[in-house]
């Protein structure tokens, strides 16, 4: 009776052509699936770069307005008055190097 057991378990292990041939479709399908999530997440993230690229050289240059905007006019009205201020330091009162924190006294004309 053991015979007959050791015989009947073999034979459910073997596995066939059919299912062979499915084990080799699912394992392709996974790997073409995750291989587009691969390639769709790198052109995502290479998009926000040249995005990001673009809009750090756009803030850096003084022609382009925030958002690509044409920026506000840099020349006074006409009319306008010139003030000229300027700070002048009478005495620093602490001063730490160790901290970089410093106290002063100045007035402003």
């Amino acid at each position: 009776m053991s015979d007959e057991q050791n015989e009947q378990v073999d034979k459910t292990d073997i596995i066939t052509p059919a299912e062979r041939r499915n084990i080799w479709i699912w394992a392709n399908t996974l790997v073409v699936l995750f291989a587009a999530a691969t390639v769709l997440t790198a052109w995502a993230v290479y998009s926000n770069k040249i995005a990001s690229i673009k809009q750090h050289s756009d803030r850096m240059n003084p022609e382009v307005g925030e958002g690509g905007t044409e920026p506000p006019p840099t020349d006074p009205p006409a009319g306008a008055n010139h003030v000229r201020a300027g700070i002048y330091v009478s005495s620093p009162q602490t001063l730490s190097h160790r901290d970089g924190e410093f106290l002063l006294r100045f007035t402003i004309q």
